[in-house]
């Protein structure tokens, strides 16, 4: 099983932060230039929360006029989970607590953002690499004779 911090040796480092007095607006603009789907509230040192596009949409999609809001009255809670923690258990608290983004964190410092599209591939990543391994096993044993 992989932890965060093997998908994140794939996916890359780092977190793009935003201040919370930012708008609503400002915030989609940096998420859309920068081909994004969350951002750290406050600094990726001191977060204080986490803003995503389904936060985003969910405001815009009550308020027409959200583009003024503050990325502060929108923002989600940041849920910080050890860059040691195993992917499938990170899969499964993010299912069962409806999120889509965590900050991880090693050795007591934010490292980068893991989103549930990044697990499941891991997952499916994981995955292929068993059936690889089992069927080079099965082709590579010799056959047995059969007596008759």
């Amino acid at each position: 099983m992989c932890t965060l911090l093997d998908i994140l040796a794939t996916k890359g480092t780092g977190a793009v932060a935003i201040a919370p007095h930012a708008t609503l607006h400002e915030a989609a603009r940096a998420m859309h230039d920068l081909g994004i789907g969350s951002l750290v509230v406050g600094s990726a040192q001191a977060p204080v929360g986490l803003l995503s596009e389904r936060d985003l949409v969910r405001r815009l999609a009550v308020d027409r006029h959200a583009g003024d809001v503050t990325v502060q009255q929108v923002m989600g809670p940041v849920v910080e989970v050890d860059g040691e923690a195993d992917s499938a258990y990170c899969l499964h608290l993010m299912t069962e607590r409806r999120l889509r983004h965590f900050l991880v964190f090693s050795q007591g410092s934010p490292v980068g953002i893991v989103s549930i599209g990044d697990l499941v591939k891991a997952h499916i990543d994981e995955q292929h690499r068993a059936i690889a391994e089992l069927d080079s096993y099965l082709h590579s044993r010799p056959s047995a004779a059969v007596a008759g």
